[in-house]
């Protein structure tokens, strides 16, 4: 499990001390597309939440618990992170200055 310092970040599992750290415990680990990470690319395509629901068939309340920091099913996860590149987001990993994202190109270019 990898640390993240966020407010929503909710707090499970055992192993990496991240209180230490004065970080919370990501639900999320690996390759994942973080709650923050999913606001971030909303707000770069300038979608709203019903708009990421409708785009990847899923209720709004989804998309909701899931930038609350709710734990959802990975294979979940991986679809909302397939929709965004799909779209045009690239996922930069947390390489020391936090994770973020960025448009690879125009959304009209898909």
């Amino acid at each position: 499990m990898r640390c993240w310092n966020t407010h929503l970040a909710v707090n499970v599992g055992e192993g990496i001390n991240c209180e230490a750290e004065g970080q919370d415990k990501s639900p999320y680990y690996g390759d994942y597309v973080t709650p923050v990470q999913c606001r971030m690319a909303r707000a770069a395509l300038g979608w709203g939440v019903l708009d990421l629901a409708k785009a990847a068939a899923v209720s709004s309340q989804t998309i909701v618990r899931f930038e609350r920091g709710e734990t959802l099913k990975p294979k979940t996860v991986d679809h909302l992170q397939a929709i965004f590149e799909a779209s045009g987001i690239e996922f930069i990993p947390a390489n020391g200055g936090g994770p973020g994202v960025r448009l690879a190109h125009s959304p009209e270019e898909n």
